[in-house]
């Protein structure tokens, strides 16, 4: 249909006059036909964008069945084309975890209104505490997709001081691969936070410590071949554990003490204002 503009009548698609007060639509037919065919363009672009999301997902749901049933066969046996799927794991597992630090403070401080003292101060009018989802769920899931990439590319430099031949795009199928059992620990952990049973904290934990200190070795293990030119595997994996330590201690002292003295700031407000 083409609207006149000078009536506003609505006129089969193709008049060149309104056939309610003859005004010419040579133009008028010219942008609707423009603007038909953009909004097809922008239509079959969001299609693309969703058929190429629908197909995404569903490699990667067949990837994470086909990994958790078998890890460690699975891991070696996928190629670069995995890539994708072990950097989705990997997000996943930084989403799950941050989130699970969100909701997990969101208990905690429920947790404290059911004490006595500190109850009625929480439940009072004068006091309202707000956890702030950037600080305790945004940046959480920064800094373990951050750290994971880093244990990563230790693995990697390890991997080279044993000369095995593999370069950084294998070593993250592989690490993504073998990360698929914890991120299904850290999943479940997630999912207990949201309705505050405690022992989320001990699939949150399981899932962390396998996923920086199991994988990495799980990884160099799949890859060695021997080679007496190499590092020997026990000292490279040593090595992954050694410098994973540090830099967790680096990020202790960075970011997670941090995280702390905000947690104690907010409590404070609430406590005391």
């Amino acid at each position: 249909m083409v609207t006149c503009p000078s009536c506003g009548h609505e006129n089969a698609e193709g008049s060149k006059f309104c056939e309610k007060c003859g005004a010419a639509l040579q133009g008028q037919s010219i942008q609707s036909t423009q603007n038909t065919a953009a909004a097809s363009a922008d239509n079959a672009k969001a299609n693309e964008y969703l058929e190429a999301t629908k197909q995404v997902s569903l490699s990667f749901f067949h990837y994470f069945s086909d990994v958790i049933k078998h890890p460690f066969s699975s891991g070696k046996r996928y190629g670069a084309s995995n890539l994708t799927n072990s950097i989705i794991t990997m997000v996943l597992f930084a989403v799950f975890l941050g989130l699970t630090v969100y909701f997990g403070i969101k208990n905690l401080i429920k947790e404290l209104g059911t004490l006595s003292y500190i109850g009625e101060i929480i439940r009072s009018e004068e006091m309202n505490i707000q956890v702030s989802f950037v600080e305790f769920g945004i940046k959480p899931f920064l800094f373990f997709a951050i750290f994971v990439f880093i244990i990563a590319a230790l693995v990697f430099a390890a991997s080279k001081l044993s000369k095995m031949d593999a370069d950084f795009k294998s070593i993250l199928v592989r690490y993504g691969s073998y990360l698929v059992p914890f991120l299904g620990l850290v999943a479940i952990g997630f999912l207990l936070s949201l309705l505050n049973i405690d022992i989320f904290t001990w699939f949150s934990a399981i899932g962390f410590i396998g996923t920086f200190f199991i994988v990495p070795v799980l990884v160099l293990v799949s890859l060695y071949r021997e080679n007496k030119n190499g590092l020997d595997i026990a000292y490279s994996s040593l090595f992954v554990v050694v410098c994973t330590m540090i830099v967790l201690y680096i990020a202790q002292r960075m970011y997670i003490a941090g995280l702390v003295e905000k947690l104690e700031e907010i409590m404070g407000q609430g406590l005391f204002f």
